[in-house]
């Protein structure tokens, strides 16, 4: 890990001084193709008990070519963030090896009013070192980083889920070949093909793939045991072949549980805005649960409104935000009673709650009403003297 303390020789009684560490101390991005993608993470860390405000920039040959995401950020102290830095290399850039250098700012993040007459802000920079390749060879090719198929009951769906991890320089496009047999049998009882979107260069992407749980004859595929023969390709060449075996079990053998975790609302919005309401529902069962979002919201008592998610397939062990919109019609504290309803269930009821604040126009308005009506009755009073 590199760590660098920037310290001025100033004259002062004392100093609020900022702290910053990044790793790993330098990286590089091996035969880049013009106008490639290529990513990679870096760890940045305050070791000081001081909440920092950091800022990452770039510098030297590859200064255009590479960002970070995000550029600015607050961390607590003894925090630390992942960063990723995306590069991007011109179409005209000419092949060979350009560098660069990475800028991890640090300052204290401490109101100037907190900083006292003799206090003054130190801030703390770390250098990390960067190397872009640009080269003519195309590389095509991908790895599965994890593969799985769970358990599953008759007339349920086939969950099969692939990681995979772009390992050229250039974008692909995968696709997969399933073959279901009984196990130790042969015979086929289903057959399953599908393609990905383009995945760009170092990136890794997951799918899940609905193998479907019908035969030709629309017959359930019967309890069992089975094994799905799994090809991923690239073009017509084989990227991983596997062979995974699971279990077809009677309808309402396995587990169907969840738990809405949490309700994340905004503090408060403006009257006018919406709300983005997010559920936090975790499928705690064995099979994909089909997950639904319902929130009633209260003010001051009083029902004012009713939410709704989208219907999402939520599978086993898995935690996925379910989203609701809310539009209030006045300002008010506003408390809302959510839950989810999976299948023939319903989770346990969360609480949580937004406050709508008034536009200031609305102040200003109602100000300059105060106003006419002073200003009225003073002239009123005025007359009635006469």
């Amino acid at each position: 890990m590199a760590v660098a303390f920037v310290i001025s020789l100033i004259f002062a009684s004392q100093a609020a001084l900022a702290g910053v560490g990044v790793s790993p101390a330098s990286f590089s991005f091996e035969k880049m193709v013009r106008s490639g993608y290529s990513e990679t993470y870096i760890s940045v860390s305050n070791p000081t008990d001081e909440p920092t405000i950091v800022n990452i920039g770039t510098e030297g040959e590859i200064s255009g070519w590479l960002t970070a995401e995000p550029e600015d950020f607050n961390m607590t102290g003894m925090g630390s963030k992942i960063v990723k830095l995306v590069a991007r290399v011109p179409s005209t850039a000419p092949n060979g090896v350009y560098t660069g250098r990475i800028l991890v700012v640090a300052k204290p993040n401490i109101p100037p009013e907190e900083l006292g007459g003799n206090t003054i802000s130190v801030a703390s920079v770390v250098i990390a070192n960067a190397v872009i390749e640009v080269s003519d060879q195309q590389i095509l090719q991908y790895k599965v980083e994890g593969i799985s198929l769970p358990d599953t009951e008759e007339c349920r769906p086939i969950l099969l889920t692939i990681n995979i991890r772009n390992t050229g320089n250039v974008n692909v496009t995968p696709s997969f070949s399933v073959s279901i047999t009984g196990k130790g049998s042969g015979t086929e009882v289903q057959k399953y093909d599908y393609k990905l979107d383009s995945v760009l260069p170092t990136h890794v992407a997951g799918v899940t793939l609905h193998i479907p749980y019908k035969m030709e004859q629309f017959q359930c595929i019967p309890q069992g045991d089975y094994t799905a023969h799994v090809k991923s390709y690239s073009g017509d060449s084989i990227m991983d072949a596997s062979d995974l075996d699971f279990h077809i079990y009677p309808r309402g053998t396995l587990s169907l549980a969840g738990e809405l975790m949490e309700i994340k609302a905004p503090n408060n919005i403006t009257l006018g805005d919406v709300a983005k309401i997010d559920a936090l529902f975790k499928n705690t069962g064995q099979i994909l649960a089909v997950s639904k979002f319902n929130a009633e919201i209260y003010e001051s008592g009083r029902l004012v409104s009713t939410v709704s998610s989208e219907e999402t397939e939520v599978g086993p062990g898995s935690i996925v935000p379910l989203s609701a919109y809310f539009t209030p019609n006045a300002g008010g504290h506003y408390k809302i009673l959510g839950t989810v309803k999976f299948e023939e269930k319903t989770s346990n009821i969360v609480e949580a709650a937004v406050d709508v604040l008034w536009p200031t126009s609305y102040y200003l308005m109602g100000a300059g009403v105060i106003v006419i009506l002073i200003v009225a009755a003073a002239f009123l009073l005025k007359r009635r003297k006469k």
